[in-house]
């Protein structure tokens, strides 16, 4: 019940940003991506949190400036809250009574992170520290951000192949 209420939650919040959430293949990546985040999290000992692992893997592009234009200085997390404030669920409930301010921050945290070019921005500032290094949430968004990348990148170069000839 919270997995499917958690997919509706974020479903809406795209909609809200006026995202092409509804593109086939911008789904297929978010699902995608939090099916192999979810794989990687149920794999390590002790367990990370799966619910900021699934939240933060179907809102991983969020942060991306093509999808949400946040104000300048203001965290994912902030920026969000009022969405899951103001979010009914099927059962009732709102969708911050499920995850709580607590797993909102560390979810905005991860999204504002998963991205190869921030962390390669962060790290050349020196700015990439204890938490970047240590937050298993955050490791399984990327790593499975970045493994879908490069099947999407094969699965072009391979269909361009395979079109032109070559």
């Amino acid at each position: 019940m919270i997995r499917r209420t958690m997919h509706y939650t974020v479903r809406t919040i795209w909609a809200v940003m006026d995202s092409d959430i509804d593109n086939p293949s911008r789904l297929l990546t978010v699902r995608r991506v939090r099916d192999l985040a979810l794989k990687i999290g149920r794999t390590m000992e002790p367990s990370p949190d799966l619910l900021v692992i699934e939240v933060a893997a179907l809102m991983h592009d969020m942060a991306d400036k093509k999808y949400v234009r946040i104000p300048e200085g203001m965290s994912l997390a902030t920026y969000f809250t009022p969405v899951f404030e103001g979010l009914d669920l099927p059962e009732g409930s709102k969708a911050i009574d499920i995850l709580g301010q607590e797993r909102i921050e560390l979810i905005g945290r991860v999204v504002e992170n998963v991205s190869w070019t921030t962390e390669k921005r962060l790290r050349k500032e020196g700015l990439w520290g204890k938490w970047h290094s240590e937050c298993e949430e955050l490791h399984c968004v990327q790593d499975a951000d970045r493994l879908d990348a490069i099947g999407a990148i094969g699965s072009s170069g391979f269909s361009s192949c395979v079109m032109t000839g070559s």
